[in-house]
């Protein structure tokens, strides 16, 4: 009987820690996919459909670390001190009910307990630090456990004014009390406090600096990476990297501006069909750009940066890293341009590589096709090696609206220009009067794109599309101030610029500024608007 009993108090145990261990998993991937939608990143979206399965995946990675311990650390206690903070935290949810009579443990004074096990969880972390025989670890678990202490002051206060209203420490009373009216209601400025408490007692933004980090050596910490890993399941997350990261359709748009999709043929004896194939994703830009380039670079995660003279170029060569990379992000963040239908040419090609096809003689072939309608075609030496490949159809590519306006901001970045227009005037006529000044917004394309140049309209209600007639390519303009301050203007401050065109928009919205405050009226404003030009675009 005594055995039975003891085993279905551990069934128990099990049915409310498993299903809790499985939420935290969760709840992380949900945080970081969150926070990634605020910080223009993608977030988790690899392990498992849509990244469900990253947590699972940090979980086995985070076991796996080779465990290294300081060597006048006090082992017991630095093992034991973040099995503490974990086993604490996990005891606090035996008196928590998860529906009338459904807990582990049903006592009066529930809320006490609750309270003691989550106060005794602090004592974890400070273990751990002081035993790590350190006073960088040490001073770092003092200030994490402060910070600990000091919010769960204000958790039990606001806590115990909730008891004052119920007259009893059992939670299933106190959350029957709240079958009328939640508790929030008439306590909503209590609720703000205890919000602001939960959000610093499980260390997230702006409370994510517990152990200050930024002021200590972080080396000293290293050794109590495997450990504190337990501890983070405390604050249900591990404190992740928040840096900035480009939005996904800013990079679609750039590439539509700025990408090629290529296929190298080189002359070589080393393979079968005497022709090296190589398949490459390029971004090449001014040398001035490299910190943008490097940004791109981590977003993707793969590839390299390539310097020659003042151009960097940034390259993904590998078959994989086009596959298992490139190529699924433009399919889920297509492009607008007629350059849609080169990367569709392209991805058949690299489909094709990747099952080694290039090596054999058909496959071989059906690439040339391809690529003979792919950017300008096939070069002069490869037609006369090969004259009797046929092209493949050209992909239509479909008629998309601008999906989102960080597209719209990436084509600018690569494809836009702000400049500022003077006419000179003849002083000898009139010597009061001043140079004539306008501003313009430009977005210059190859003619072939006409139809989504004229989206732009659409898009910024605004500018109007411009035929060169003597060149095959067209501009969206916009001339008219008001448009261009109310509309131009306020879009890229929204969903601002990335590269350094962003100096020239801010040196753009100076001068619309001046103009607005009527300066260009006046000799010293107009002055004041040439210097503005002379220090923009290809002058800076």
């Amino acid at each position: 009987m005594l055995y039975t009993t003891t085993i279905i108090s551990i069934i128990e145990v099990l049915i409310v820690t498993l299903p809790l261990l499985f939420v935290v998993a969760f709840v992380t991937v949900a945080e970081r996919k969150t926070m990634a939608s605020m910080q223009r990143r993608l977030g988790p979206n690899i392990v498992g459909y849509y990244g469900l399965l990253q947590a699972f995946a940090d979980a086995l990675k985070l076991i796996l670390k080779e465990y290294v311990s300081p060597t006048q650390a006090n082992l017991v206690l630095f093992f034991l001190g973040p099995i503490i903070t974990l086993i604490f935290s996990l005891l606090g949810f035996a008196v928590v009910p998860f529906a009338p009579g459904l807990a582990i443990s049903d006592f009066d004074l529930g809320i006490l307990y609750m309270l003691a096990m989550s106060s005794l969880a602090t004592y974890g972390i400070l273990l751990a630090g002081w035993s790590a025989n350190s006073k960088y670890a040490f001073l770092g678990s003092l200030r994490s456990t402060a910070q600990l202490i000091s919010y769960e002051l204000i958790l039990s206060s606001v806590i115990l004014l909730v008891v004052l209203l119920t007259s009893n420490l059992n939670l299933t009373v106190n959350i029957e009390a709240q079958r009328i009216v939640w508790f929030v209601v008439p306590l909503f400025p209590i609720f703000l406090i205890f919000f602001i408490g939960s959000v610093a007692e499980t260390n997230r933004a702006p409370f994510d600096l517990a152990e200050a980090r930024h002021i200590l050596i972080i080396k000293a910490f290293k050794p109590l990476v495997v450990l504190f890993n337990l501890i983070s399941l405390r604050s249900y997350t591990t404190v992740n990297d928040v840096k900035l990261q480009l939005h996904p359709y800013w990079i679609t748009g750039f590439t539509d501006a700025e990408g090629c999709f290529t296929i190298k043929y080189t002359k070589s004896n080393e393979y079968k069909m005497q022709w090296r194939v190589q398949a490459q994703f390029q971004i090449k830009l001014h040398e001035r750009d490299i910190a943008l380039l490097n940004q791109i670079k981590n977003f993707f995660a793969v590839g390299t940066l390539i310097k020659d003279g003042t151009k960097v170029t940034y390259t993904v060569k590998t078959v994989k890293n086009l596959m298992d990379v490139i190529i699924p992000h433009f399919d889920r963040f297509p492009l607008l341009t007629k350059k849609f239908a080169d990367f569709e040419l392209f991805k058949q090609i690299v489909i094709i590589m990747s099952r080694k096809g290039h090596l054999n003689k058909e496959d071989f072939e059906r690439i040339l096709s391809l690529r003979a309608n792919l950017n300008l075609g096939l070069s002069e030496k490869l037609k006369l090696a090969f004259p009797n490949i046929v092209s493949t159809v050209r992909p239509l590519v479909p008629v998309q609206d601008i999906g989102h306006p960080y597209w719209l901001t990436g084509f600018i970045d690569g494809e836009g220009s702000f400049g500022i227009n003077v006419k000179k005037y003849n002083y000898k006529l009139d010597k009061e009067r001043t140079d004539k000044i306008w501003l313009t917004f430009q977005i210059t394309q190859h003619i072939r794109d006409i139809i989504l140049m004229q989206s732009f309209v659409k898009y910024l209600d605004c500018g109007r599309v411009r035929d060169r007639k003597s060149t095959p390519t067209v501009d969206f303009l916009v001339n008219r101030y008001t448009d261009i301050n109310t509309k131009v203007i306020y879009f890229l401050n929204k969903y601002p610029l990335q590269s350094v065109k962003q100096k020239d928009f801010k040196d753009f919205c100076k001068a619309a500024s001046l103009i607005g405050n009527l300066e260009h009226l006046t000799v010293e404003g107009v002055k004041k608007i040439k210097d503005i030009k002379n220090g923009m675009n290809r002058k800076r």
